[in-house]
């Protein structure tokens, strides 16, 4: 794209002015210039070019800039702005070849330069010189009007095969843009295909572990009534086992009563027995006193 950066240019509001201070005051030593349209200083390889501003331009930060040199400038400037950069001043014809301005990030001005027959190297010209390559131009623009033609038609021929190698270049930008958008839309297809298969595992996945939370959950209560009916089974028995040791008591005390009341009966029959076997006691012979002195119980009564 580029080939070297050859200096930095600065557009002064006076040139005579800005010569003098470069040349005079700084010291820099004058290495080429044209009358009023330029002047360069150079000390170093980087050289510094003081030209006038153009008419209706005010001094400011953006007319100082680098210059950068090419040696095709239309298919540079359609590259930089393929890439973003803008382009502040389209191409224009230069004494010394042909030139546009671009901006960096901030706004400072770079120059491209693509340098012409007269000044292929962008270094100093003689006046001489270019008078002569002047004059060989225009005895040869004049003698051969023929070779204008040619050229003309050349330029055509070249135009159309410009052309046609840009239909071609479109055609094949056209190309691989569907390419890529086929490529984009398969791409895109097989995501939601992976998505699908993806969303339908996942279904699978909580189908099978809604069925197994039921089955877990249907052993559960399987269990739980195994358990309930397991306990109730033991409940009737301990029941059946209270009550039969309820009973069992109950005929222990009855058993117990009724030996009791048999003893009792027994001993009660034996003090019967045992009364009727004692002997009576004997009467006792009455006092003749007592006799006569006390009346008959019945006696008494009736009185």
């Amino acid at each position: 794209m580029f080939q070297a950066m050859r200096r930095v240019q600065i557009a002064a509001s006076d040139f005579s002015r800005s010569r003098r201070f470069y040349g005079e005051t700084l010291g820099l030593p004058e290495t080429g210039g044209f009358e009023k349209d330029w002047v360069e200083f150079s000390l170093g390889p980087v050289r510094l070019k003081v030209v006038p501003m153009r008419p209706g331009e005010v001094a400011s930060r953006n007319h100082v800039a680098i210059v950068l040199s090419t040696m095709t400038l239309d298919r540079t400037l359609s590259s930089l702005k393929e890439r973003g950069v803008t382009v502040a001043r389209a191409p224009v014809e230069e004494f010394t070849g042909r030139s546009a301005e671009i901006l960096d990030p901030d706004g400072y001005r770079v120059i491209v330069f693509q340098p012409s027959e007269l000044h292929p190297d962008e270094e100093w010209v003689p006046m001489s010189r270019v008078e002569d390559l002047v004059r060989e131009r225009l005895e040869s623009e004049r003698s051969a009007p023929s070779r204008r033609k040619s050229a003309v038609s050349s330029a055509k021929a070249k135009e159309a095969e410009k052309r046609e190698k840009e239909r071609e270049r479109l055609r094949i930008q056209k190309e691989r843009e569907a390419e890529r958008k086929k490529r984009e839309r398969e791409r895109a297809r097989a995501l939601l295909a992976k998505e699908a298969e993806k969303k339908a595992k996942e279904r699978e996945r909580l189908r099978v572990q809604k069925e197994r939370e039921a089955a877990r959950v249907k052993a559960e209560r399987e269990r739980e009534r195994a358990r309930l009916a397991k306990e109730k089974e033991r409940q009737a028995k301990e029941r059946e086992r209270q009550k039969a040791l309820k009973e069992k008591e109950a005929a222990r005390k009855k058993a117990e009563a009724l030996k009791k009341a048999a003893v009792l009966k027994k001993a009660a029959a034996k003090e019967k027995a045992k009364k009727k076997a004692q002997p009576k006691p004997k009467a006792k012979p009455a006092r003749p006193n007592e006799a006569q002195s006390s009346p008959p119980s019945g006696e008494s009564g009736n009185n």
